[in-house]
């Protein structure tokens, strides 16, 4: 199964927070939405992404180096959107760029 946007948004979440029921709260969605969609992509990385405890969710190592790679996917996602978002002012007459000097 492919990983998807949602996911990674969860699985960020999730890494910044420490907590699933935290970060349901902030992406305004359940708890067993989250748990559902790290499962999910910790079974398609075939990775234990994060140790889980009473208090919370702690990233292991591979779950570090996912977060890394999770914020450069999400920059990336962004930054595709807002150009999209410019092309199409540009193409409606309602920004220009700026010339380079």
């Amino acid at each position: 199964m492919p990983i998807s946007l949602r996911q990674i948004r969860y699985f960020v979440a999730t890494a910044e927070l420490g907590q699933i029921s935290r970060a349901a709260v902030e992406l305004s969605i359940s708890q067993s939405a989250v748990t559902t969609a790290i499962r999910e992509l910790e079974l398609t990385v075939n990775l234990q992404l994060f140790e889980r405890s009473s208090s919370g969710m702690e990233l292991t190592p591979a779950g570090r180096e996912f977060l890394f790679h999770a914020y450069e996917i999400l920059q990336k996602v962004h930054e595709a959107t807002h150009l999209t978002v410019l092309r199409a002012m540009w193409r409606e007459g309602s920004w220009s760029p700026r010339p380079i000097r």
